[in-house]
């Protein structure tokens, strides 16, 4: 789904170099910048800074609208992927990346995918001709201003949320990826891939879903020592969904349940 700016707009803001306060889509100014929207302000300047420059705002509008475009796509690539059991990436030395499974690919935030494209492009970068890194560049640029209006709308919800925070930080993050691929440099690029795969791996350790899917992985054990508990793979599955709280897909637990088989015969 495409998505528009609603608290500020970069073109509007930016293109005028003298400007120093965010200019909303319709021209208005936005109040006064303060401590909490200064420091977005700047973010967003710099990652604007390094756009190719945009003849108009609609201009600008039609650029962004295709980050959405590439974001389903690969969102589409990593779903196949997965149910083609092609879900492990691993870096050279073996540290595996984000896996690409488990995952509910149609709910899953942009940034998620964000930060798996960011993992497996700092490893295939050699490999990449220019025009690719130019694109990856732009892509994490324009990410970050959305990241950036992803703030500045918590905030007018609710002023020093958690939620801005975690925005700033993301666009931050996108901002650093766009400066890696740009300068080139293989020791900041190695410093941002490791970066992420710990956030995935913080994120992993702390999210409901996996310890369910222990949970389930249990009942499937003790399903196998008294087969005549559940008729089917998907009456197990329906079972599962009753009991736990996060997890949405039977399909995903059948699956599961198919690897657990190959799992138990290899």
């Amino acid at each position: 789904m495409i998505q528009k700016f609603l608290a500020y707009h970069p073109y509007l803001t930016f293109s005028d170099p003298h400007n120093s306060t965010f200019i909303r889509p319709n021209g208005k100014q936005s109040k006064p910048l303060n401590s909490d929207t200064a420091p977005l302000f700047f973010l967003a300047k710099e990652a604007y800074s390094y756009l190719p420059e945009a003849e108009s705002k609609e201009d600008f509008d039609d650029a962004f609208s295709h980050i959405w475009v590439y974001i389903d796509a690969f969102r589409n690539t990593f779903q196949e992927m997965d149910r083609e059991n092609r879900t492990n990436v691993s870096v050279d030395n073996g540290t595996e990346l984000e896996k690409l499974s488990d995952q509910d690919w149609e709910d899953l935030p942009s940034e998620r995918i964000m930060n798996i494209l960011w993992q497996i492009y700092s490893i295939k970068q050699c490999a990449s001709p220019k025009e690719i890194k130019q694109a990856f560049t732009e892509l994490f640029l324009l990410y970050a201003l959305w990241e950036v209006e992803n703030a500045l709308v918590s905030l007018e919800v609710d002023e020093g949320s958690h939620g801005a925070i975690a925005n700033a930080v993301n666009a931050t993050n996108a901002l650093a990826n766009a400066m890696s691929i740009e300068m080139g440099n293989e020791t900041l690029q190695q410093a941002r891939r490791d970066q992420a795969v710990r956030a995935a791996e913080a994120r992993l350790k702390h999210d409901p879903k996996q310890k369910e899917k222990a949970f389930v992985k249990d009942c499937w054990l003790e399903w196998q020592k008294k087969p005549t508990r559940y008729k089917s793979k998907a009456s197990f599955a329906r079972d599962m969904l009753n009991k736990c709280e996060h997890l949405i897909s039977q399909r995903k637990i059948e699956d599961w349940c198919r690897e657990w088989e190959f799992e138990v015969r290899t």
